[in-house]
């Protein structure tokens, strides 16, 4: 994903740095929520499990609002060291992936349902 964030973006030296300490501390911001992250997996696979399918598909909405939120953050800290050029093809690149993801229905945290797009008649 990170590649298409910044498609048909030339990136400094400067910026180049920047980013990579911002993917440095993120990681280390992700690897210390893994175990929280890994809880709310088993809570989902859990209620699946016992047929809770109410309890499941709200444990999923929420799990997809925090991967949303997550990728906001990281968009917002990533777009903050761009220069205002570069943030309007950023800003596009943002929007092709989040129809993108539209398109397979994540928008509505179906998770895994991938839907395949009809076809064009």
């Amino acid at each position: 994903m990170e590649h298409a964030l910044f498609k048909n973006i030339t990136l400094t030296d400067a910026e180049k740095a920047q980013l990579e300490k911002l993917q440095k501390s993120q990681h280390a911001s992700m690897t210390t929520d893994s175990a929280a992250r890994r809880a709310d997996f088993d809570a989902i696979r859990k209620a699946r499990q016992s047929g809770d399918t109410v309890a499941a598909k709200r444990l999923m909405l929420e799990q997809r609002a925090k991967m949303e939120q997550r990728f906001t953050a990281h968009t917002a800290a990533v777009r903050a060291i761009l220069t205002q050029d570069q943030q309007k093809q950023f800003d596009a690149n943002v929007a092709e992936i989040k129809a993108h993801r539209g398109e397979f229905g994540h928008s509505h945290g179906l998770g895994h349902e991938h839907a395949k797009p009809s076809p064009k008649s």
